[in-house]
């Protein structure tokens, strides 16, 4: 049985080509894994309840372009199954992803449709993996 890694809350979310690699790797091994992202800075956003209502409508939209990226999984807990980015849990969000190279994209269509938005990304083995504590 292999070491969980270790997670540094002072350091949150990995660049875009970390996670690219991390999702590859859990892929290969389970066929799914989880994508994360949580909003940099979120205590700055003068109205939580704007930014939530954002943040709903990015998933919405991610759900739309990427579902063909998004399998059912019970990856987040094994009680539920989900499909695509279903929960906001505070101000972040995970999806189960079946290709990695969905996380640029992923990435590239926040960047151009929410510029306003600015997030973190990470890539957990499923929800009991540590690195799940980007988006608690």
């Amino acid at each position: 049985m292999t070491q969980p890694e270790k997670f540094s809350p002072e350091i949150k979310g990995l660049p875009i080509e970390e996670c690219v690699a991390k999702a590859q790797k859990y892929i290969e091994e389970n066929g799914v894994c989880l994508f994360l992202f949580d909003v940099k800075e979120s205590k700055k956003y003068p109205d939580r309840q704007a930014l939530q209502k954002k943040l709903f409508l990015l998933i919405q939209d991610l759900n739309q372009q990427f579902a063909q990226y998004f399998p059912e999984n019970s990856l987040a807990t094994c009680t539920r199954k989900e499909k695509g980015f279903c929960n906001l849990l505070g101000d972040g969000s995970w999806v189960g992803i079946n290709d990695a190279l969905v996380i640029p994209m992923i990435a590239n269509y926040v960047k151009e449709n929410y510029p306003d938005l600015s997030l973190y990304y990470g890539v957990a083995k499923n929800g009991y993996d540590q690195a799940t504590k980007i988006v608690k």
